[in-house]
Parts: C-alpha cells; structure tokens; sequence
C-alpha cells in the first residue's frame, strides 16, 4: 500500500513501494535487447539479445511449395510467389536445349521459326550419295527409306538418278536422258494452247536462233516500212510532220510544210514514198541535217502529184 506523510512545508506527499517483478518490464536488461516471453505464465518475461536470423523468410500464405520467391514492387509486398517452379531453371534444362556456336561460323541474323524448321523436318527426300554405278546403289546404301535418291555418274554416259520405291522395296534408276525442243515444249506448254498456237508445232528456240530471227524480222520490217510488225504504213498529212519507222507512204493532201526523216544509223534498207496530192510544196529534210539525200541537205516537191521513194543506207538517204 502507498504511504502518505507531509514534507517540511506541510504538503502532503504520496509514495509508491517498488513491489517485486510482476506486470510491466522485468528488472535488468542491456542495450538492444528485447522482451521475450519465457513460458506460459503471466508475466513470465525476461531480457534477450536479438536472434540471429535462421531458416526461410515468411511469404504470403498463398505460396505454393518450390515456387521460386519475387519481390513485389507494385503492391508493396516483400515477396510473393513467383509463379514458376524452380525446376524450370534448373541449370540440367538450360545445357540440355543450348546451342554451342561452332568455331569459323557466325550466328545465324534471320528469324529461324519453329514454324519453318518443322517444314524442313518435314521434308521427306534424302540425297544418298553419288555411285559409279547402279549396283554399287543397290549394294552400299543401306536402310533406304521412302524419299532416298542417289545419283549414278559415269564419264561419257547420261546420268542415272536411282529412287528408293518403298512400296516395291527395291530401287527404280531413271536415266537421264536430254529432251528435245518438243519435249520441253510440251512439259511447259498446255496441250490446248499449243493446239491455238500452230496445231501443235511450237517450240524452244536456241539464243542463236531467236538472234538470227530478230535480226531477219528488222530488216525485212526496214525494208517494208513496219508491214510486219502490224503497224500503220499509209498516212496522210497537213502540217508539219517527223516521219516515223512505222510509217511506209506519207500522202500530203493539202498545205505546204516540212517532213523530217528519221535519223539514217540505224535505218539502213527502210523505205519511205512521200507523195504531194495538194497545190503546196513539201519539203523533205534529214533529222540532223548532217545526213543527205543524194548529197542534199534537203529534197522538194514543188508540184501537185508529185511524188518520191527514198532508201535509207545506213549513213544517208538516196532517192529511187
């Protein structure tokens, strides 16, 4: 019980006994020690020193067993369940799917999909080798599987490709042999457009050929004035006109003005007939005035039907 007794000015004063360790903090202690209680008696507690950290953190009671542990910046937790188990990145997986890179080769720079690499896995033909002959194929290729092909070389003779027939178990060898314009013909060619073309009768050109017929077809259309390529060779003309390589006969019905030839280089043996149907005068002038018409810088017709052929010869123009 608390005493009461008066100081020396008369004031009562009230004084408290310090009873044994009870409720409140236990006697003793040191700096940075903590409570802990000592049993399951009330106010059993006394004075330890921290402890030193042992075993696994606490996480969420969400966690699922071997998941691996993540901090969680964004809702503020210290960790939460990762998700993925630690056996995903067990170091036995990675080494297992890698890829070494091998010495004198780069790394590939395109995107190589699974997508594409499951059709090359699909693709069923496999080169078995060359052989100098066809039993050589039947006897040294072993385990053949549908899709297996091997070739057969021998100087001097056509080339052998060997197929493995998987229904018959056997080997089917395929000479080679070359295949005439016809033939190619009718590989590229439909049989109905062959048909419309010429009943049949086309066929693949050599580039000596296609240059030789090239070369024909430009001076006999030179010489005709464009008649087979298909073009027009006959026009008429009011005005000033430059005569072009599709044109054969220029008629001048009216007016008087100038024609100018197409130039002389690359024209030789072409015709052209100019004739004056009106009451004007047609003056006939080279394209540089450089070339010349029978030593003339120019040619007239002064008269009402009058008319003129000139040829090119490949430098000038003459008059026929």
């Amino acid at each position: 019980m608390p005493e009461i007794y008066s100081d020396d000015s008369g004031a009562r004063v009230i004084v408290r006994h310090k009873g044994p360790a009870g409720r409140g903090f236990p006697t003793g202690g040191t700096t940075g020690q903590i409570l802990i209680k000592a049993s399951g008696d009330d106010y059993d507690a006394s004075w330890e020193n921290s402890p030193s950290p042992v075993g696994a953190a606490v996480g969420p009671a969400s966690a699922v067993d071997n998941n691996v542990a993540v901090f969680d910046g964004i809702t503020g937790k210290l960790l939460k369940d990762g998700g993925q188990p630690l056996s995903n990145y067990a170091s036995v997986s990675l080494v297992a799917t890698k890829q070494d890179k091998e010495t004198g080769k780069g790394l590939s720079q395109e995107n190589f999909t699974t997508t594409l690499k499951n059709k090359l896995d699909g693709i069923t033909y496999h080169y078995r080798g060359t052989y100098a002959s066809t039993a050589l194929v039947e006897s040294e290729v072993t385990s053949p599987v549908a899709g297996d092909y091997a070739l057969v070389e021998v100087v001097g003779e056509p080339q052998t490709v060997s197929f493995w027939d998987e229904t018959n178990a056997a080997w089917d060898h395929k000479i080679a042999e070359p295949m005439t314009g016809q033939e190619i013909a009718d590989v590229l060619f439909d049989t109905v457009d062959a048909d419309e073309w010429d009943k049949d009768l086309c066929r693949i050109f050599t580039e000596t050929e296609k240059s030789q017929l090239a070369a024909l077809q430009s001076l006999v259309d030179g010489a005709l004035g464009g008649i087979i390529a298909g073009t027009t060779t006959y026009v008429e003309k009011t005005a000033a006109y430059v005569i072009t390589t599709n044109d054969r006969t220029i008629n001048c019905t009216n007016n008087s003005f100038a024609l100018t030839l197409p130039t002389a280089l690359s024209n030789q043996g072409r015709l052209f007939t100019i004739k004056n149907s009106g009451t004007g005068v047609i003056t006939i002038d080279t394209s540089d005035g450089i070339q010349l018409i029978d030593a003339n810088p120019s040619y007239t017709l002064t008269n009402q039907w009058e008319s003129v052929t000139l040829q090119c010869t490949g430098q000038g123009w003459i008059l026929l």
